[in-house]
């Protein structure tokens, strides 16, 4: 009997393959959206090829190897149902074939297919991704300053109660990170998460920069070359430049820093960098005391004529600027010009002629109080009262010779140390030899001595520049007179000079002003 049943089974089996009842290791997939059924929604693609199942979930939709099922089954109906052995309704084991693999992108999972008679229902629950838009972020560090680096602070993100974890949960993206501004994070949700965050911002400070003089207190002579300090910047090699806070008394190129001394005075020079995108600005500066130059006796024989370049400087800005001879030498001339108000009406150059112009008079009372109060020429008491040229002469006998013209009205005095001083007054542009004879060197003093017999002239009248009361075309010193005429004051006169008036008669000395011989020179005595 037993024997017979053993045949009937296995007829059965052979009818069965016959019949095509036989299994064929083929697969049924059931989709499902977080445990439900998913209808008409496609959350993913499932395929299966003998053992390995192809897991391609749609966007928004991620899924596990613990949200896979696979089960037996044998002409489309569960084989675990019929309990046709002990055993065979335990879950069939998946393995990922990446564990690490992102779940919501392409997957494979497998299986071991050892009995191929049977086919598989595979049951595959989708889950929907979370967004991260809701999400908290917290930026962890900053601000920060810069320094060449890259500066990419540490971020938290909560969704609710639930703090995400960087790298499974979601990525981090730095944007601008390394220069000065506004640092910007990007949140991208990744595996079981999505969305995106942006707009996390977080601060980048300028770095503090510094500008350094190696030193801060200098002095310099007008005539004498002045060197700028070292200066240091930190970075090293940042864009300076430089400006001085009077151009009147000394000017500096913006760019090379380099220094021209203008006039006596007290100025500041700014080294300045004006920052950039990463640095803040830093500035410096140093005081520098600018002194009158020495005043040395005026050489012989050398005609001290006028040029623009000694008198108009090129400014920072690249423009001609006249020279400030309120209280400045130039070929060992004190110019203590009063260049205040209009300037057309002022005393200065005059650029068309060549000229120095001596608009402002100095009545006697005026040159008698600047003596009085034995002020040092080139001391700014001295400029503050003066107004004309003064200069030396050296201890000995000479001439001084003054190119000159007036307006006719206006006269120019020459008065050397403290003699009487010699008027001049001509239209016409003439050469003026004025003797001197001194013991040790003397001052000479040059200036416009007002109207002719109008000694109470008041001293602030004014003329236009380009008229001139007094123009003086060049100044010389000389061991002889350069004229057939020369002037004397009558305080000057030896007696050991030899002396005649104009019928020939040798006399002591001059006794009253007028023309006279002396040696055979013709002199007038004033």
């Amino acid at each position: 009997m037993k024997q017979i049943t053993r045949y009937i089974f296995a007829l059965a089996a052979i009818i069965l393959f016959s019949t095509g009842t036989m299994a064929e290791n083929t697969a049924t997939v059931i989709k499902q959206i977080n445990g439900e059924a998913a209808g008409a929604t496609n959350p993913g693609e499932v395929a299966y090829s003998n053992g390995t199942i192809t897991v391609t979930p749609s966007v928004g939709y991620y899924l596990t190897v613990a949200d896979l099922t696979v089960v037996k089954a044998l002409d489309g109906q569960n084989a675990e149902a019929r309990r046709r052995a002990p055993g065979i309704d335990e879950p069939i084991a998946l393995t990922a074939t990446d564990p690490g693999a992102d779940p919501s992108g392409v997957t494979t999972y497998t299986f071991t297919v050892l009995d191929t008679m049977y086919d598989y229902v595979i049951t595959a629950n989708f889950h929907t991704r979370t967004s991260v838009e809701g999400a908290t972020v917290t930026v962890l560090g900053g601000p920060y300053t810069y320094d060449g680096t890259a500066h990419k602070p540490d971020v938290t993100v909560a969704l609710g109660d639930v703090t995400l974890t960087k790298g499974t949960d979601y990525d981090v993206y730095y944007a601008d990170s390394i220069n000065a501004g506004t640092g910007k994070i990007t949140i991208v949700g990744r595996r079981t998460y999505n969305g995106v965050i942006t707009d996390i911002q977080y601060t980048i400070n300028k770095a503090k920069a510094s500008v350094q003089f190696v030193n801060h207190e200098f002095t310099a002579k007008i005539g004498e070359p002045f060197t700028m300090p070292k200066v240091t910047s930190d970075p090293p090699n940042l864009p300076i430049t430089y400006r001085s806070s009077d151009s009147g008394v000394a000017t500096v190129n913006a760019e090379t820093g380099e220094v021209a001394l203008v006039a006596p005075g007290e100025v500041y020079i700014y080294a300045e960098f004006e920052g950039n995108a990463d640095y803040e600005s830093a500035s410096d500066y140093f005081t520098l005391t600018v002194l009158q130059r020495d005043i040395d006796p005026i050489d012989e024989d050398v005609v001290i004529i006028w040029k623009d370049e000694d008198f108009i400087i090129i400014g920072p800005d690249g423009k001609p600027v006249e020279r400030k001879l309120d209280n400045t030498v130039i070929y060992d001339i004190l110019f203590t010009l009063d260049i205040t108000g209009d300037p057309s009406e002022s005393d200065g150059y005059d650029e068309t002629e060549h000229c120095i112009v001596l608009n402002h008079p100095m009545t006697k009372f005026d040159i008698d109080y600047v003596l009085s109060q034995e002020y040092v020429p080139g001391t700014d008491m001295y400029a503050d009262d003066y107004t004309g040229l003064t200069f030396k002469v050296p201890a000995g006998r000479g001439y001084v010779i003054i190119d000159s013209s007036t307006d006719g009205e206006h006269q120019m005095m020459v008065k050397i140390g403290d003699l009487e001083p010699i008027a001049f007054n001509h239209t016409e542009r003439e050469k003026d030899s004025v003797l001197y004879e001194c013991s040790a060197p003397t001052w000479v003093y040059v200036y416009n001595g007002g109207k002719v017999g109008n000694a109470r002239m008041l001293s602030n009248h004014r003329a236009k520049k380009d008229r001139g009361h007094v123009k003086i075309f060049s100044i010389t010193r000389s061991s002889s007179s350069g004229t057939g005429i020369e002037y004397i004051n009558s305080e000057a006169v030896e007696e050991t000079d030899r002396w005649y008036d104009l019928q020939g008669n040798r006399i002591n000395r001059p006794t009253k002003k007028g023309v006279y011989i002396m040696g055979d020179q013709k002199v007038i005595v004033r």
